[in-house]
C-alpha cells in the first residue's frame, strides 16, 4: 500500500466514526487499574494528494503562548508549561486562498456544497516549535475551523459518491460527530432519527493527525489538545515522535496537513449513508512545509533488573530505556514475565474487563529522583508477539537526573514497590 492510499484509508475511518485502534484495549485496561491517568481522543483529519505551497511566513511581533493555554490540564499541564517556556517563537503564516469558481447557480445540494468547499480560505500560523531528538512539539493557531453543522429534510441531490449505504441500522446509534461535544451530537441525533427522510452537512477545517518530513519521514502524533475561540478559530497543540535514523543536529523540514471539506450523512427508515465532498482538485487536502530548528536536546537513562519471586509465577525480568529531556522523561520498561502473566493480560484484553485477569501482575512504573515521586502519564500497555510486556512510560520532567529510579506498581498492591526498583544511569 503506498503512501497516499494510507491517507485514504486514515481518511475513511476518520468518517466512520469512532474507531477503536489496536492498542485501544490495553489502554482501557491500564486506565481502569490507574484512574488518574486519563487518555485524550485524539480526532483523525485526512490527507491525500501532494500540493506544494509557498509559505507566506510573517513574523508577528509578538505570537501567542499557546502551549501555556493548556497549562491547567491534569493529565499534561506541566509538560505544556515547561514546553511554553522552551519553544522557540514563530509566528508564521501559510495563507491559502479560496478557489475560484464558476458564476453558474448551482444546480442540486451536491454543486451547493462543492462551490461552498471551493470557497474555503485557510490561514495557519505555527505559533511555538520545540524539537529534540525524540520529539516534535508544535502550537498553532487555525482560522474559522471550527465545525459548522447545518439540518435539512429529504434526499439530497446531486452526484453524491456514497461512502457507505447502511439498511437496517441507524447511524446515531454507531456514531457522533464529535466526542468532546455532547449537546452537539444530540442535536444531530434528534434531527436524524425523526420521521421520514433527514441529512445533516458539517463543514470543518483540521490539523492531520502527525507530521512528516519532506523526505516522506513519518512523524507519528503522540498528543494534541484543541481549544476553540470565539470567532470559530482554533488554537492548539500537537506532539510527535521522531524516529531513529533522523539527524539530530539539522532543522527539520516538517510537513503538515491541513483537511478541509464536508460531511453528509443522510438517514431516513431503511438506514443511513455517508458521504465527503471535497474539492476534487486536491481530494480536500493542503499541505504546509515549515522549517523548524532543533531547540532541545535529550538525555539517555537505562537499567535492568531481575526478580526472583516464591513462585515462578511471579518472576520476571526488566529492561528500562528513559530519554530525559527539559519537557518530560519517556521511555519503556520492557517485561520478559511467565505465560501466566502474558495469559492474564490476554484475557483480560479478550474480555475488555481486567476483573478477567485477576493475576497479580505489574500494570505500572513510578519514576523517583531521590524521594520526589513523578507519577506516570502514559497509559500504554502492549503484549508483542514474543510475549514481551512493554509498559509506556511518560513522566513530567524531574528536578534532578540523579538518583533516578522506577519502582512499579502491582494490581493488588498500587504502592510502588522500591526492593523492586531499576536503578536508572
Amino acid at each position: 500500500m503506498n503512501r497516499d492510499d494510507k491517507i485514504r484509508q486514515r481518511l475513511d475511518a476518520r468518517l466512520s466514526g469512532i474507531q477503536a485502534g489496536e492498542n485501544t484495549a490495553w489502554k482501557v485496561l491500564s486506565l481502569a487499574q490507574k484512574e488518574e491517568k486519563p487518555m485524550k481522543k485524539k480526532a483523525s483529519f485526512a490527507l491525500v494528494l501532494t500540493l506544494a505551497l509557498l509559505l507566506a511566513g510573517v513574523a508577528l511581533a509578538a505570537s501567542l503562548n499557546v502551549f501555556g493555554l493548556f497549562k491547567e490540564d491534569e493529565h499534561k499541564g506541566k509538560q505544556l508549561e515547561k514546553l511554553a517556556q522552551v519553544a522557540t517563537t514563530y509566528g508564521e503564516t501559510a495563507s491559502i486562498p479560496a478557489q475560484e469558481t464558476s458564476e453558474e447557480a448551482p444546480k442540486d445540494d451536491y454543486q451547493t456544497l462543492l462551490a461552498m468547499v471551493k470557497n474555503k480560505a485557510i490561514d495557519f500560523t505555527l505559533e511555538q516549535a520545540y524539537a529534540d531528538d525524540k520529539t516534535l512539539s508544535i502550537s498553532y493557531t487555525l482560522k474559522d475551523a471550527a465545525p459548522r453543522v447545518s439540518y435539512h429534510e429529504g434526499e439530497p441531490t446531486g452526484s453524491f459518491e456514497w461512502l457507505r449505504e447502511i439498511k437496517d441500522k441507524r447511524w446515531t446509534d454507531e456514531h457522533m460527530l464529535n466526542v468532546e461535544d455532547k449537546a452537539l451530537n444530540e442535536q444531530v441525533k434528534e434531527h436524524l432519527n425523526k420521521p421520514g427522510s433527514r441529512y445533516i452537512v458539517m463543514n470543518s477545517t483540521g490539523l492531520g493527525d502527525g507530521a512528516s518530513l519532506t523526505d516522506g519521514t513519518d512523524l507519528p502524533i503522540k498528543d494534541s489538545g484543541l481549544t476553540r475561540l470565539p470567532d470559530g478559530s482554533v488554537q492548539g497543540y500537537m506532539t510527535c515522535s521522531i524516529p531513529d535514523g533522523v539527524p539530530g543536529d539539522k532543522p527539520l523540514e516538517v510537513e503538515l496537513i491541513i483537511g478541509y471539506g464536508a460531511m453528509v450523512v443522510y438517514q431516513d427508515e431503511a438506514g443511513y449513508k455517508d458521504a465527503y465532498v471535497n474539492d476534487p482538485a486536491d481530494r480536500g487536502i493542503k499541505r504546509l512545509i515549515f522549517t523548524i530548528a532543533r531547540n532541545g536536546k535529550t538525555t539517555s537513562k537505562s537499567g535492568e533488573m531481575s526478580h526472583k519471586a516464591a513462585t515462578e509465577a511471579g518472576s520476571y525480568s526488566a529492561r528500562a530505556q528513559l530519554f530525559l529531556s527539559p519537557v518530560n522523561a519517556k521511555g519503556t520498561v520492557t517485561l520478559k514475565a511467565s505465560s501466566a502473566w502474558v495469559d492474564s493480560w490476554h484475557k483480560a484484553n479478550a474480555m475488555m474487563d481486567d476483573a478477567a485477569g485477576t493475576l497479580n501482575r505489574i500494570f505500572d512504573y513510578v519514576l523517583y529522583a531521590g524521594d520526589k515521586a513523578y507519577p506516570n502519564k502514559d497509559g500504554a500497555i502492549a503484549i508483542k508477539d514474543n510475549g514481551d510486556i512493554v509498559i509506556g512510560l511518560d513522566f513530567d520532567a524531574p528536578d534532578s537526573d540523579q538518583n533516578l529510579t522506577l519502582r512499579p506498581v502491582y494490581r493488588d498492591d498500587q504502592t510502588p514497590l522500591i526492593q523492586e526498583a531499576i536503578q536508572l544511569k
